[in-house]
């Protein structure tokens, strides 16, 4: 198995995350800081139906984002709020959202003795709120 220390760590830290909602479309503003830029900055939602959603909990791939470009400062990222039926969410779910920094095209891997996926590039130093969505 993989370890973290194998793959580049994100340079990209969270330094917050607001959201609003307008008919359907979740637009979220993503302050972030690049000390060191590289080309493969980004950031991944984490999602679950528990609001104590981390970077380190997802055990299905409906729990994760793909991985969105971002650049230094103030990022806006919108969701048509019904395509979280296509992840596996169903109507009446509360979905909770948590940004942190990635790198574009991060590998990641699925743990047996855990059951949980991991992602040795993401970095855990985080501010994002924990944001929700009701999935009509």
């Amino acid at each position: 198995m993989p370890t973290g220390n194998l793959y580049p760590v994100s340079t990209v830290t969270v330094n917050s995350l607001t959201a609003e909602i307008d008919n359907n479309i979740l637009k979220m503003k993503c302050n972030v800081s690049i000390p060191k830029q590289r080309a493969l900055t980004s950031i991944r939602f984490f999602m679950q139906t528990n609001p104590e959603v981390s970077c380190d909990g997802a055990t299905t791939t409906k729990n994760i984002s793909h991985s969105f470009p971002v650049v230094n400062g103030d990022n806006t990222i919108t969701a048509w709020i019904p395509s979280f039926k296509e992840c596996g969410y169903k109507s009446g779910d509360v979905v909770y959202l948590k940004a942190y920094g990635d790198i574009r095209q991060s590998r990641f891997y699925f743990n047996p003795f855990t059951s949980k996926f991991v992602f040795p590039s993401v970095n855990p130093n985080s501010n994002s709120s924990v944001i929700s969505v009701l999935v009509p």
